[in-house]
């Protein structure tokens, strides 16, 4: 049923109905925030198809790429005000992201990494699905200390199964998860935990807060066994309430009391609270399912500056992303998952587009 359908097959699934209608006013919010490369590409072929025939189309997005390669105009709101409506042309990409922000954005390149000690060894592992096929085929890959790699595929190609197994949420058919040099293929998702593994759900709604808690209830989700919220083996609420303000600060969340409930926060800032919570404290091994999802620029920058911060602390970061070119502006380098298999670009390919979106794909793999 529908309802049992990913945030990107469902995604897919109302572009589709979108576009099997051909209607002649179209709003589109954020279309292709899960589809890889090719898909994108189609799909903004049909649009200007149909735009040629007539139609008109407002897409909203916050990939600047997209907007200067198809758009015919652009708007910028900030702040629920109209900022600028003009042609795209002759517009760069920098002074479209002043505008958006409302001052110069800078957004460095990957700093050179030194890659320190392995902090995680995926070896051979094979992992059953939910309707019992291969999700994971031999998968194996490192990540060291100081690292933060990109994992590249569409939707559906093990990613979600990977993540769950590397969180003890899936069991492995075979292979090994190996962490800071100890076997943890069977422990528990609370022995990974304490152990410094932390997660950045994909599905913020179902696996990252409980809407009528409050902020500070929701900080302690998935740390509530954690030294560091325990005193004498009960929650410490005074501690609680400072680790709630201490992350609702670290990426500007916009909130009013931090005992409302977390359904008065808007998407994006509840995004920006699950992320700053999972990164609290220090982690050794992050594992970020689309960190910067319904992010603005600013936020998206917030979210990887936080996740280069940890590697720069000797942690290690697995970042899933639909967004190619998100990967390739933050990430050290880029692993692809296509049909449950591993592949990674040459040395001299890891900022090819066109390679990775081929692999993504199952081309040249």
């Amino acid at each position: 049923s529908a309802a049992g359908l990913s945030p990107a097959a469902a995604q897919k699934l109302e572009i589709l109905k979108l576009l099997w209608r051909e209607s002649r006013i179209m709003i589109l919010d954020e279309p292709t925030a899960m589809l890889s490369p090719v898909d994108a590409d189609a799909l903004y072929g049909s649009l200007r198809r149909l735009a040629d025939e007539g139609a008109t189309i407002i897409v909203v997005t916050h990939r600047l790429p997209e907007v200067l390669e198809f758009s015919d105009d652009v708007t910028v709101l900030r702040g629920g005000k109209l900022i600028t409506s003009r042609p795209v042309e002759g517009l760069t990409a920098g002074e479209l992201a002043e505008l958006i922000v409302g001052r110069p954005v800078h957004i460095p390149e990957p700093p050179p990494v030194s890659p320190g000690s392995t902090v995680l060894d995926v070896n051979e592992l094979t992992v059953r699905g939910d309707r019992g096929e291969h999700a994971l085929k031999h998968v194996s890959f490192r990540l060291a200390a100081g690292e933060l790699v990109g994992l590249a595929g569409v939707d559906g190609n093990g990613q979600k199964e990977l993540f769950q197994t590397l969180m003890g949420l899936r069991p492995a058919l075979a292979g090994r998860v190996i962490l800071h040099g100890a076997d943890v293929t069977t422990q528990s998702p609370a022995r990974r935990i304490a152990a410094g593994v932390r997660l950045i759900p994909e599905d913020r709604h179902h696996e990252g807060v409980i809407e009528e808690w409050s902020l500070v209830d929701n900080a302690a989700l998935g740390l509530q066994r954690t030294d560091a919220l325990n005193r004498r083996g009960a929650l410490d609420r005074s501690r609680l309430r400072g680790m709630a303000a201490e992350i609702a600060e670290k990426f500007r969340t916009k909130h009013g009391s931090l005992d409302h409930a977390m359904a008065s926060l808007s998407g994006g800032n509840q995004q920006r609270f699950v992320a700053a919570r999972a990164l609290w404290g220090g982690a050794s091994l992050t594992l970020a399912f689309q960190p910067a999802r319904g992010l603005d620029l600013a936020g998206i920058a917030d979210v990887y500056a936080a996740l280069r911060d940890t590697a720069r602390a000797g942690g290690s970061t697995l970042v899933v992303s639909y967004d190619l070119d998100e990967l390739l502006t933050f990430c050290d380098r880029v692993i692809v998952l296509c049909h449950g298999q591993l592949a990674e670009p040459a040395p001299d390919a890891q900022r090819d587009r066109a390679v990775i979106g081929q692999l993504m794909v199952g081309v040249g793999a």
